[in-house]
Parts: structure tokens; C-alpha cells; sequence
């Protein structure tokens, strides 16, 4: 497949699943609303810087450099491989995240209770070549992440209240603040957001999510006693990015760096009006020349990814294998040859003959509460 044909093939499948999601056709030519521009980012903007950033171990390194290592999580280990993490050494309280994708963290709050060998079967599974969140949606910045452990410290008010604040910016400019509560709302996840602009006056509704509320709602958050300090270092974190996503925690007025967000919801992000899909489109101006990957790759970086197919190759063949094998047995338990008496052990079923009768019992299911 030549770097056009490559190219070719993504554009394809994401255009099909944008009509599927937003219910209009995808214009990379002239794109106008905010998904459509960031699609056209995904697809024909490839910075390095953004991979580092996307990197939940490496934008650390950003961050130091560019506010101050203050800001950041205190870090407790980074690892490799789930067998080499030492959890005896590790507090009663912390956090365990894969650094390559989005939701692979594992909250711990009381380590007496957690089964650490479901713990590491699941970071496992995180790790494998195909849970790369590029094979989701092709957003480039994680296709060249190379996959760690990392564990962070717990960290929470001494109310049991968290506060997160996530910055909107576009072209090196905050624009709109969601801010978010966990622990102050009455519905089941404790969860909610309200938006508001950078001088903290409450703004409709721009996107579609769960448990959001807009400027006729009496339900508000607090302005932030440090809401100058947020917009500074988000001014200085944002600068290099044509649009970015910053996520703070607020804990006891003291605010630390969650991650940085490239391509919110990848790009199928659901406003609440067409208009507001324009609205925020307007305000992204893309760049003026692609910068694909092929362009500018250097032969080093090639020839590392080159060998990384390997690693994908032997993982794909693991789960060709796996299908053969499901299938094989599929077929032997739908085949015609009868059987007074019989009993299967397959992956997600018992299966019993009795009588010539056969009964699929399930599997408890492999999702852990941890």
C-alpha cells in the first residue's frame, strides 16, 4: 500500500463513520464545523510534539519545561511490564494508567482488597499492540506511543470533593472552561459539568455529554480563587497547539495537570445545534500546510516502526489462532453428529448434552471490579 493509498483508506472510513455519527457528510476539502477540522488534523497534521504530549509519561517532560514540575501528579513508579510492578511497596491509595490511550486507569483506594492478578491480566491486555487508541480512530498522536505503566499518587481534597477544570483553547487561546465536580452532584456517578467562559460568565450548552447543565440551571461551580494562575499556565501550555484540551485538577487550591486533550472525543463531538458546530469551527483556524507523517519521517524512526510490526504480527497471529480455534469448536458443537451424553468447556459457555439435548450455560463474565 503506497503512503496515498494509506491515506485514501483512512479518509474512507473516517467519512463513513462521521456520516453514521453527525448525520452529514465529512468535507475535508473546505472543512467549516469543529469536527470537520479535526478530522482534517487527525488525517493531515502530524507534529511529533503531539505524540509526546498525547504520552501520559512523556508530556510529564512538557510540562516540567514549560510550567514547572509543581504542577505535576508526584509519580510513583513506570514500568514496562505488569510482572515487574512491586505493589507491596506501593501506598494503600494510588492510581495505575496505561500512557497510550484514554479510561485505562485503575483507581485503587484500598489496596487489601484488590486481586493483583486480575490487576496485571487487565494492564496486560492495555499493553497489546492493537489497544493502541490509534486503531480506534486513527488519531495520530498515539500511533507512535511507546506503551508504559506508569502509577501516580491518589489524590483528592480532604472534603472527599474534587474539582477539574478543563480548558478549551484554540490556537494558543483559552476560550471555554467546563468545569467539573465530582462528589457535589445527586446523580449516580457523583458527576457533573457546567461550561463557562475565561472570565467565568456561564455559556449554553456547546456540546452534547452526560449530566451537563446550561446558564438557566441555579446549579453553578464556584470561580476558582486561583482561575488566574489556570488561564496563565494554560496560556503557556496551549501556545504550541492548534487546538488543545487542558485538564487541571483543583485540589485545596493547589492545581495539577491532568493531561492534554488533542482531539476531544476524536472528533465526533455532538452539539447541541448545528450553529454551535459552526460557532466552534470559526474559531479554529487550521494550518496552512499539511505536515503528514510520511513527509517527514527520518529513516531511524522508520526503521524502528518496521520492526515494531513484528510485535504486531505476532499479536495478530495470536488472535487468528484463538478465532480458528473458537470456530473449530463452534462448528463441533453445531454439527449434526449425535450425542446421548457430552460436556463442553468452551471460552464463554459450558455446554452439557443430555439426552441429545444440548444446554449453553455462560461464563461469568471477565470484567473486573477492582
Amino acid at each position: 500500500m503506497t503512503k496515498e493509498e494509506n491515506l485514501k483508506f483512512k479518509e474512507d472510513i473516517i467519512k463513513k463513520k462521521f456520516k453514521e455519527s453527525l448525520g452529514y457528510e465529512l468535507n475535508l476539502e473546505n472543512p467549516k464545523t469543529f469536527n470537520e477540522k479535526l478530522q482534517w488534523l487527525k488525517l493531515y497534521y502530524n507534529d511529533p510534539l503531539m505524540t509526546k504530549c498525547a504520552d501520559k509519561y512523556l508530556v510529564r517532560e512538557y510540562v516540567k519545561e514549560i510550567i514547572g514540575e509543581e504542577y505535576l501528579i508526584p509519580l510513583l513508579g513506570v514500568w514496562d511490564n505488569p510482572d515487574d510492578i512491586d505493589f507491596d511497596s506501593l501506598p494503600n491509595k494510588f492510581v495505575l494508567k496505561v500512557n497510550w490511550g484514554w479510561s485505562q486507569n485503575i483507581i485503587v483506594k484500598d489496596k487489601t482488597k484488590i486481586n493483583v492478578d486480575k490487576i496485571k491480566e487487565k494492564l496486560r491486555y492495555w499493553m497489546e499492540s492493537f489497544s493502541n487508541h490509534y486503531y480506534v480512530d486513527f488519531e495520530w498522536q498515539y500511533k507512535n506511543i511507546k506503551p508504559k505503566i506508569i502509577c501516580e499518587k491518589y489524590i483528592k481534597t480532604h472534603l472527599g470533593i474534587s474539582y477539574e477544570y478543563s480548558v478549551l483553547c484554540f490556537n494558543g487561546i483559552p476560550y471555554y472552561i467546563y468545569a467539573y465536580m465530582n462528589g457535589l452532584s445527586s446523580h449516580d456517578d457523583g458527576h457533573m459539568y457546567i461550561v463557562y467562559d475565561t472570565n467565568w460568565n456561564k455559556q449554553p450548552l456547546l456540546i452534547e455529554e452526560h449530566f451537563i447543565y446550561d446558564e438557566k440551571d441555579s446549579i453553578s461551580v464556584e470561580k476558582p480563587d486561583n482561575l488566574d494562575l489556570l488561564l496563565e499556565l494554560t496560556r503557556k501550555l496551549c501556545y504550541n497547539f492548534y487546538l488543545v484540551r487542558v485538564d487541571f485538577y483543583n485540589i485545596d487550591s493547589k492545581l495539577y495537570v491532568g493531561e492534554l486533550t488533542l482531539t476531544p472525543a476524536s472528533g465526533f463531538t455532538k452539539t447541541t445545534t448545528i450553529e454551535y458546530g459552526y460557532k466552534l469551527g470559526e474559531l479554529l483556524e487550521l494550518p496552512k500546510e499539511k505536515k503528514i507523517e510520511y513527509d517527514y519521517i527520518d529513516v531511524s524512526t522508520a526503521v524502528e516502526q518496521l520492526c515494531d510490526l513484528e510485535r504486531t504480527a505476532i499479536t495478530y497471529k495470536k488472535y487468528e489462532e484463538n478465532f480458528r480455534l473458537y470456530k473449530n469448536k463452534y462448528e463441533r458443537l453445531k454439527s449434526k453428529s449425535f450425542a446421548l451424553f457430552g460436556f463442553f468447556d468452551e471460552e464463554e459457555y459450558f455446554t452439557l448434552i443430555i439426552f441429545g439435548i444440548k444446554i449453553a450455560l455462560k461464563k461469568k463474565s471477565k470484567l473486573y471490579n477492582l
